[in-house]
Order: C-alpha cells, then structure tokens, then sequence
C-alpha cells in the first residue's frame, strides 16, 4: 500500500483504521544518521492510505523540508487532519493555508510565521518559539481560530533582546489583544532555560485582555516569575481566573 514511500517502514509510527492510516509519527532520525526525510514524506503524503490522516507527528529530520508549511497545506490529509505536531523546527512558514477540521496544533521552532492561516475549528494551540524576532505578535496576525480556548505559549528571552524588543510582556499584551485569542478558557506561559523573569506589570496586562471575560485558568507554574512580580499576583488574584503560579 505504501508503494514508492516503503522506505518510511522502520522510521514511522502507523495506526490504521481499516485501508487507511489513522495516525503517523516520524520520529527523528535511524541508526546510520539523518534519514533522506525530505523525499520520503513527500512520497508518503501523496499516498492515498493518508488522505484520510487524522494525526501527524513529526520531528528532527522530517521537520527540515524546506517548503514544509507548503507540503502540508497542500497535501491529501489537510482536510482530514484533527492534530499536528511539530518539533525541532528551524522555521516553519504557514501561508494562505487552511486545515479545516484541525483541533490541536503544537508547534516548536526557532522561527515561526502564521500568515493567514486559517483553521476554524481549532481549539488548543501550543507554541515554542525559541528565539523571539523584533515583533512576536506579527507571528499570530494572521491567524484564523474563532474557536480557540487553550493557548500555551513558551519562549527564552535574553539581554540583548530585551534591551532592544522588550519587555516580553508589552509584546504578550499586543498578542493576546488579536481577536483569535479573545475567548481563550486557559492561558499557560513558560519561559525556557535561561530566560529572563518577568518584568513587573504582568499582571495588570493580563487584566486587560479581552479574554479575561472567558478564562478559567491562567496556568504560570512553568514562568520565572520574581519576588516583586508574584507580590502583584497575589495581590491580584480575585481579578485573575484560576491562577496557578510557581512554588514559592
């Protein structure tokens, strides 16, 4: 059935459900190194076995296609696709695309770019996004989700960013002003590694986006958030739904 993309056998993770494949994880790499990823899916996402996929994983070597976001977009399983995962990115560009039925999108990369991306049922959004560039709400401008409840948003911000693009909070703010992120039920930010904490004001910003109407949780467990910062938390938290921060 796999035809020409046999060679994926060995490297995937295949659910079937009667003739077609259900769900497909590529994992990263073999035992000699990198595989040849690029042509294998392309091979394996013209099959017709995948035109009915319903979850994609992908990672390492298979998220190095240099036109992944096109390949994706334009594949059989675009319509058909409820979740997809992608790792290990470098940069991931998703333009003028559309996935009608996705739910779930998880997304980790050095650089990301959602421009006019249209998926209107999804529900739950995860992103990592390594290394911040100038304008971080230019990432999400263009993004279509009406039904969007579960944002989880995780960067490293450094010094040198800081000084120049900063703070990470006045880039939050105009973020979660766009209209995708207006109903959000749980909001979670992590800072990764060696990230700089927040700055003071954190907690008045999120005050005064528009979902604060609408959420139930607002998830800070997994953020530096410093001594002066979790002070305004607390004394705040009436004003902010569910608040979960970091152990003390």
């Amino acid at each position: 059935m796999l035809g020409p993309a046999r060679g994926i056998i060995g490297h995937a993770a295949l659910d079937w459900v009667g003739p077609s494949v259900a769900e497909a994880r590529l994992p990263t790499r073999d035992g000699s190194g990198p595989l040849h990823a690029t042509s294998l899916l392309e091979r394996f996402l013209l099959l017709p076995v995948t035109s009915a996929l319903r979850r994609l994983t992908l990672a390492g070597s298979f998220t190095q296609h240099p036109a992944l976001g096109e390949l994706l977009a334009g594949s059989r399983c675009a319509a058909s696709l409820r979740a997809l995962e992608l790792s290990e990115l470098r940069r991931l560009t998703l333009r003028d695309a559309s996935f009608e039925r996705l739910r779930e999108l998880s997304l980790d990369a050095l650089e990301l770019e959602l421009d006019q991306l249209s998926a209107p049922a999804l529900r739950s959004l995860r992103v990592v996004l390594r290394f911040p560039g100038d304008d971080i709400t230019s990432t999400f401008a263009g993004l279509h989700a009406p039904r969007l409840e579960h944002f989880e948003f995780g960067t490293q911000t450094y010094d040198y960013w800081d000084q120049h693009q900063g703070p990470l909070q006045r880039h939050l703010l105009a973020t979660l002003q766009l209209p995708c992120f207006a109903k959000l039920r749980s909001l979670t930010l992590r800072s990764l590694g060696e990230s700089l904490p927040y700055h003071t004001g954190l907690a008045q910003m999120l005050e005064r986006i528009p979902a604060i109407a609408t959420l139930e949780r607002i998830d800070l467990r997994e953020a530096k958030i410093p001594a002066g910062v979790r002070t305004e938390f607390e004394a705040r938290r009436t004003q902010l739904p569910g608040l979960l921060l970091p152990p003390p």
